[in-house]
């Protein structure tokens, strides 16, 4: 057996032969020597220590074990931050001291001994095993990373930061006018934007996020390679450049997906030729190229126009390399068809599959329907409609590996309304009913097993719902309309509650009619105070309050959400556009409040005031009873993204 031993023998047997020969020689040996030496020491234990622990805007100080190396700390596995950081990441960690192992995001975990972990769709050696020190098992800080989907570093203070990643870059070609750039991370985060000159350029700076290492960056035909790299670390930033000459304008686009942000690069007149014919030429909008090379052969697309093709075909010459092309990742579902039934559309997967759908556009002019980890082995198909307002069905693997998504759309040149309507496990059919979607919800999630949507997101966990005021206390009024406040928001809470259930979650109401809490008569504390109690000793996961709101400025409008602790921010953000969305009223932001019912609840907690009871409009809005359902519906689906990014997926099977 050849061991560091060995070598370093040889070595001074060389030195030994040498030492008479050319200092040159010798000396390099020394080098050799003291470079194998040190790329061959192992990471060890140190000392104990404290050090301070950032995540998410939050800091927590934690005992730690120094090791040799600057980058890694260990921590013990069941030290209550560590859960703490997990909740502020909206993921989950789970300690078993019996199986003595950490249980993490999609099945990852790490055992006592286990020296390797994936981290970021690869095998990642850790630099210490996860073991026991001083009679408590410990894990090397760089653990978290595959466990929670996340990047652990230390700065040069011996600070820890634990941060969210930058998970994709890719294309959505529009049209010959523009095309989108999406952005997506492992956490909603915040980003800037602006531009430079010389060359023009935008950049695109997200706060807080981490680029795994070996990310794949993007290129475009027409704007080329958009160049990705981390701009700062603990704390990170992550910057993207955009090239932006030649007239190319980038603008922001609102989406309705908190975890992705969307550009929209507009061409040029001078750009737009080229842009139609690349639309024309090309099967796939972008190039996906890693920065590591793979070990095996692929298959090489060499796309080429036809000697006259109209502007929408292409030929497509594949020149075969020794290896076959890739399969189709095992465990993948597929959309095995897509066809009309009558006047409805139907669509048939091999597997039960979760769905998300939106509207898209300034008005309502596309249904898309978006479905993760789904294999579409046409690639790209378009269907006819003959139903009035539906111009036609489009469907394509929109993503590829290793994170596939199909999307179908369907091209509305009216507002209509579209349903979906899951049956038998595997099928999904989308109806056209007729009508206006003037109070459609603008998004929505499904499944298309009863038994998976029952256990996804807030299945089986318990959101206590605090109708404003009630009893003694009607809250605000407005008498043009003849309705107050606390009639608002008991119908608003009655009927989230009957959709909350129907989803899965058990629903605690601090009324169910026009009554106080505690007792008619009592002081604002204390019937404050009943609200938060019965949602603390109930154990509740959640809590959401609802009123309406009220100004001797009857102009004032808009909709908000109020959070005090750091935990409420979170579920206000993921709320955020459900609610504000629902009333299509102006959004007056997310509002730091230390309201009591905030401030002494023990779980994340909201108050959102719905809209002005006191405006003419909106007052009349809160009057009618389709409004309030709306609202009602809107936070249910808010609720429902928070849980589904938050707690864990309980697993469900067909049978």
């Amino acid at each position: 057996m050849y061991t560091l031993q060995s070598h370093e023998n040889e070595i001074q047997a060389m030195k030994r032969k040498l030492s008479h020969g050319s200092p040159l020689i010798l000396l390099f040996c020394i080098l050799l020597s003291v470079t194998v030496a040190a790329q061959e020491e192992p990471y060890k234990i140190g000392k104990a220590a404290t050090r301070h622990l950032h995540c998410m805007g939050q800091s927590w100080k934690v005992s730690i074990y120094q090791t040799s190396g600057p980058d890694v700390v260990m921590l013990r596995a069941d030290d209550p931050v560590l859960f703490e950081v997990s909740r502020a990441l909206g993921k989950r960690l789970r300690w078993s001291e019996s199986e003595r192992t950490m249980y993490g995001e999609a099945g990852s975990k790490l055992a006592l001994g286990q020296t390797a972990l994936p981290v970021h769709g690869k095998d990642k050696e850790l630099e210490l095993p996860s073991q026991v020190v001083n009679g408590a098992v410990y894990l090397p800080s760089t653990a978290l990373d595959g466990l929670m989907n996340c990047r652990v570093s230390t700065n040069s203070a011996g600070a820890i930061y634990v941060e969210p990643v930058l998970e994709q870059l890719s294309f959505s070609e529009n049209s010959s006018k523009s095309t989108e750039l999406l952005i997506r991370t492992s956490v909603p985060v915040r980003k800037k934007m602006f531009n430079l000159s010389r060359p023009a350029r935008t950049v695109i700076d997200l706060v807080g996020v981490a680029v795994p290492d070996e990310f794949e960056s993007v290129e475009h035909p027409i704007l080329g390679e958009i160049r990705v790299g981390q701009f700062q670390a603990a704390p990170s930033i992550a910057r993207i450049v955009v090239p932006a000459d030649s007239g190319i304008k980038v603008e922001q686009k609102r989406t309705m997906d908190l975890f992705e942000h969307q550009l929209v690069i507009d061409w040029p007149s001078s750009i737009r030729p080229i842009a139609e014919r690349e639309s024309a030429e090309r099967v796939e909008t972008v190039q996906i190229k890693p920065t590591k090379m793979p070990d095996r052969k692929v298959p090489v697309a060499s796309i080429k126009p036809a000697a006259n093709p109209p502007r929408t075909a292409a030929v497509v010459q594949v020149e075969e390399q020794s290896a076959p092309q890739p399969p189709v990742k095992s465990g993948r579902t597929l959309l095995n068809s897509v066809s009309w039934e009558g006047k409805r559309l139907k669509l048939e997967f091999s597997e039960p599959v979760e769905y998300r759908w939106s509207r898209v556009g300034a008005g309502t002019d596309r249904f898309v329907v978006d479905f993760p980890n789904v294999i579409f082995p046409t690639k790209k198909q378009s269907l006819n409609s003959s139903i009035p307002g539906l111009q036609g069905v489009r469907i394509v693997q929109n993503m590829p590996e290793p994170q596939p998504i199909v999307r179908l759309v369907c091209d509305l040149s009216s507002s209509i309304a579209v349903e979906t309507k899951p049956k038998n496990e595997k099928i999904l059919y989308l109806q056209f009913p007729g009508g206006s979607a003037a109070a459609a919800l603008p998004r929505g999630m499904g499944h298309t097993s009863q038994k998976m949507a029952q256990s996804t997101g807030g299945a089986g966990r318990t959101v206590c719902i605090d109708a404003g005021h009630g009893g003694s206390d009607p809250g605000a009024l407005n008498r043009s309309v003849g309705i107050n406040e606390k009639t608002v928001t008991l119908d608003i809470s009655l009927k989230l509650a009957a959709y909350l259930k129907a989803q899965g979650w058990n629903v605690i109401m601090t009324r169910t009619s026009d009554r106080d809490v505690s007792w008619a008569g009592s002081s604002a504390k204390q019937e404050l105070g009943a609200r938060a109690r019965m949602a603390n000793e109930h154990g509740a996961d959640l809590f959401v309050s609802i009123h309406a709101n009220a100004s001797v400025n009857s102009d004032v409008q808009g909709s908000s959400i109020h959070w005090f602790k750091s935990s409420d921010y979170r579920l206000a953000q993921l709320m955020e556009s459900g609610v504000m969305d629902a009333t299509g009223r102006k959004n007056r932001g997310l509002v730091k409040n230390r309201f009591y019912v905030l401030a002494h609840t023990e779980m994340p907690a909201v108050l959102i005031e719905t809209a002005f009871l006191t405006n003419s409009t909106e007052g009349r809005l809160l009057a009618d009873p389709a409004y309030r359902d709306k609202i009602a519906r809107g936070i249910a689906s808010g609720l429902q993204v928070y849980a589904s990014r938050t707690f864990p997926v309980a697993a469900a099977k067909n049978e």
